[in-house]
């Protein structure tokens, strides 16, 4: 696994980012604000908020799901050779 992370082309991550239109570190952006905006509403409106080891879950869920999409094509080729 750490090969992946060794054998990634970090020096192409601006224009992974940068593609799209709207670019996808925009669309990230507006993503991260609406669930920032929904957590402060909840927050206001005095909902009780989640387990902390829900959270916990959750947020390693989106780490693994970030980092399989910068790695998707290591990750095709590592499974490609075991399927």
């Amino acid at each position: 696994m750490f090969d992946l992370v060794e054998r990634a082309q970090w020096d192409q991550l601006y224009s992974v980012l940068s593609a799209g239109d709207p670019p996808m570190a925009y669309r990230l952006l507006a993503l991260n604000t609406l669930f920032f905006v929904l957590f402060l509403i909840r927050r206001m409106r005095g909902v009780a908020s989640m387990r902390k080891e829900v959270a916990i879950r959750v947020q390693g869920l989106l780490i693994a799901a970030n980092s399989l999409l910068l790695f998707q094509d290591q990750v095709i080729w590592f499974l490609r050779r075991f399927i």
